[in-house]
């Protein structure tokens, strides 16, 4: 049994490092490493400022999507930045067209979850 299964938290057993929990959850390298810098450098309540290289990343939605996009902060103009977006924006309108035409959203879900 591993140390997840026991109930013991990704972000405890990274030892809290934002920058591996960033690669881990698939934000990218350059994304994760500029997060954890900034959050180390950060002493603030408020949420870090943006910056030309630091900024919130949306994706584009499908017409009348249902589901929440992921977002996330990054350089706009990185390359891993914009494969990840053009990646992620990719899977949510596959998702959207499997979701929207199920007559059994829940159970559709389910069934994807759990495949392959």
């Amino acid at each position: 049994m591993t140390h997840l299964e026991k109930g013991q938290s990704l972000s405890s057993l990274l030892k809290d490092n934002h920058m591996l929990l960033g690669i881990v959850y698939g934000y990218g390298e350059e994304s994760a490493k500029a997060f954890n810098t900034v959050i180390t450098q950060h002493t603030g309540r408020n949420p870090p400022l943006q910056t030309e290289s630091y900024q919130r990343i949306d994706l584009t939605t499908p017409k009348d999507c249902k589901i929440n996009p992921v977002v996330f902060m990054g350089n706009p103009n990185s390359e891993e930045v914009k494969e990840l977006v053009s990646t992620y924006e990719q899977e949510l309108g596959e998702i959207w067209s499997i979701y929207k035409n199920s007559k059994k959203p829940l159970k559709t879900a389910i069934e994807k979850l759990c495949s392959n």
